[in-house]
């Protein structure tokens, strides 16, 4: 609409569209008018680039570098896990990220760090069902198909109450 009102050109503009996922599709765009043989803007004609996989590289790369420097100035580490939680779901649309810190001499349970607000209320059925055995074996543990997993038989409905469909923990 710009490019038509003024007629001026728009010159690799980075911008977003929302795919049907709800996530983020960025492109950069040139947009020129296009104009009839008496200088008048009768259209627009552009080209589109998708730049998401290097926008998602650039604020990866800001991110990590954000947490190294608050780890360097002693930020406490509740802090730093929000903020790697954060950067981790920015990177893939539908991605949760939960961090459920325990000790590694005791299974004393610390603080969950999750962007799910009810996870805590859960999180000692988590440790001792879908991730016990990854305490258990200290490996990691993959649920390909959360509502078919053994393990997750008592938190399905917490599963699909958060349209989890797919788990990993180590």
């Amino acid at each position: 609409r710009e490019v038509v009102e003024t007629g001026r050109p728009m010159i690799d503009s980075e911008e977003y569209l929302l795919a049907p996922d709800g996530g983020k599709v960025w492109i950069a765009t040139t947009k020129v008018p296009l104009r009839n043989d008496r200088g008048e803007v009768i259209g627009v004609i552009g080209v589109s680039r998708d730049v998401t996989r290097r926008r998602l590289a650039d604020a990866m790369r800001e991110g990590q570098a954000g947490i190294l420097e608050m780890i360097v100035s002693g930020a406490p580490l509740e802090s730093v896990l929000e903020e790697l939680v954060h950067l981790m779901e920015s990177q893939s649309s539908g991605t949760v990220v939960s961090i459920l810190p325990i000790d590694n001499d005791r299974p004393i349970l610390r603080q969950t760090v999750s962007t799910l607000s009810d996870i805590e209320a859960h999180r000692r059925e988590l440790l001792n069902g879908p991730f016990g055995e990854t305490i258990r074996k200290r490996d990691l543990i993959v649920a390909a198909d959360v509502a078919a997993d053994p393990s997750w038989a008592k938190q399905r409905e917490f599963a699909a109450e958060h349209s989890l469909r797919a788990c990993w923990s180590t």
